[in-house]
Parts: structure tokens; sequence; C-alpha cells
């Protein structure tokens, strides 16, 4: 079972479950869980466009660039799902 990662959990954070233990080649951010939007949309539906501010927040933890942590899930997406860049 994959760890819950919630922008608002300090406690997972903290212990590593989350982001800190995960390999960076098999780091993937999606969202499926309807009822439980990341800030700042606490409170709504959570939608796929969210996945953004997950993503933001996982970069801060890491102290990476935006666009490194996209670069990055982008590839390791394509790798698992076996999609061509072509």
């Amino acid at each position: 079972m994959q760890p819950l990662m919630d922008t608002d959990s300090e406690r997972l954070m903290t212990e590593g479950i989350a982001t800190g233990q995960a390999a960076f080649d098999r780091l993937l951010v999606e969202t499926d869980a309807p009822y439980l939007a990341p800030q700042p949309y606490r409170g709504k539906r959570n939608e796929p466009a969210y996945v953004v501010e997950t993503a933001r927040y996982i970069a801060e933890m890491r102290g990476l660039p935006i666009d490194e942590l996209e670069g990055q899930t982008a590839a390791n997406a394509r790798r698992l799902f076996g999609i061509d860049e072509t």
C-alpha cells in the first residue's frame, strides 16, 4: 500500500514516508482522491488539475526546481506505461 501524500501532513514528511524514501527514478505524482484536495483547494472536490500543487510541494520538500521534478516524473510515467516519446 502506498502512503497518502497530503500537503498538510507534517508527520508523513517528517518520517520520510511520502517523498524522502521514494527513489527519484520511480516517483510518480497523481491524484485520485476526490474528497482530499490539496491546499489551497481544501474543502472543494479534488480535480486532476490540482496535482500540480502536490508536485510543487514534493519539489519544495526535495529542494528541487519544479521543472526538474516534472521532467523526472513524466519520464518515470512514460517508462512505467511503455509510452514512446516520439
